[in-house]
């Protein structure tokens, strides 16, 4: 499992050359709103909870990401609930085309926090979605999947975020 970010890393950067010879004009300024769900695979619990990212666009094919996210794992009765909060940063590519949908794919570094325990991990994010634009101004994310790592000490966790939501742009590069 280890591989799979570092493979989603050589694709991005082996078609780069491909996203420089567009020419359909980008939103220089991103802000999204999701509906985030998260599985942690060890513990075989299931996260509920929202993510919003802020995107700048220097180039129609690159994006620098903000991302925040909490999430609420309700527990069974008579057990302790878990919130998870996360924090990531690095760079999105776009495929952008004339086309009214936009692919893209993202690698995200971090943390994440675990109010349970009071422990603070490493976190990192690697996957992809599609926009589709409904408006000028405004875009449906039709889905976003991403392998999501977080390491508490010593121990990783393998998990898996899927989020859908609403984008606003500004501005055109």
């Amino acid at each position: 499992m280890r591989r799979v970010p570092w493979l989603m890393f050589g694709v991005l950067l082996f078609t780069l050359p491909s996203f420089a010879q567009q020419t359909t004009p980008a939103p220089y300024i991103e802000i999204s709103g999701t509906y985030s769900y998260v599985r942690i695979s060890s513990t075989k619990t299931n996260y509920n909870g929202a993510s919003m990212s802020f995107a700048v666009n220097p180039k129609p094919w690159l994006g620098i990401v903000g991302d925040i996210g909490g999430y609420h794992e309700a527990a069974p009765q008579g057990f302790p609930s878990g919130n998870l909060v996360s924090y990531l940063f690095g760079p999105r590519l776009y495929y952008r085309t004339q086309s009214s949908i936009t692919p893209f794919a993202q690698v995200l570094f971090g943390g994440a926090y675990d109010t349970t325990s009071g422990q603070s991990a490493l976190a990192m994010t690697a996957g992809g979605g599609f926009d589709l634009k409904i408006a000028d101004h405004v875009s449906l994310r039709l889905g976003q999947g991403e392998y999501f790592m977080t390491r508490f000490g010593s121990y990783t966790q393998n998990n898996l975020r899927i989020s859908t939501g609403i984008v606003f742009t500004f501005g055109e590069k």
